[in-house]
């Protein structure tokens, strides 16, 4: 018998995009107990009228997803410069390799450009680990979270065990 598929769901808005804990099966279908998330890509913009995740049950996503609403406050133009300076626009700058690591890229889009939901994960050289965050994410506003970065590259030795 042939397994319940959820058809393809499209993004609410322009604003927002959507991201799945599985691929697609070969006639584009997802299958069941796939969760799609609802990502908003504007910084102050919150979910609305839904929720954020929904997974494929049955053939049927639940439940609803939201849509992606900009939040009431304005903020003044000072404040947008001041993010924009600080965080650059909507992608992520590439990250600085820490002493004897290096960092690797899973992109979110078809470009190399740390678009959302891009991912940096710090490998360290031969004889050294990673301890701290290990991976990174790309967050809407074009930070790298958690906020606080990589771990350090330690000698194994240093390491206790």
């Amino acid at each position: 018998p042939l397994t319940a598929r959820c058809p393809p769901i499209k993004s609410p808005s322009l604003k927002s995009t959507l991201e799945f804990d599985q691929t697609p099966l070969a006639d584009g279908n997802y299958p069941n107990s796939t969760v799609a998330h609802l990502i908003c890509l504007e910084d102050s913009a919150s979910i609305t009228n839904g929720v954020s995740e929904a997974e494929c049950i049955k053939g049927i996503w639940l439940p609803k997803l939201g849509e992606c609403s900009p939040s009431k406050k304005e903020e003044s133009d000072i404040e947008r410069e001041e993010k924009t300076f600080l965080s650059g626009p909507g992608n992520c700058q590439p990250i600085e390799s820490p002493p004897k690591g290096r960092v690797a890229y899973i992109q979110s889009g078809a470009k190399n450009t740390y678009q959302v939901g891009s991912t940096a994960i710090l490998n360290c050289d031969i004889g050294y680990s990673v301890s701290g965050h290990a991976a990174l994410s790309c967050a809407p506003g074009g930070t790298w979270l958690p906020a606080n970065g990589f771990g350090k590259c330690l000698s194994n030795t240093d390491l206790v065990h």
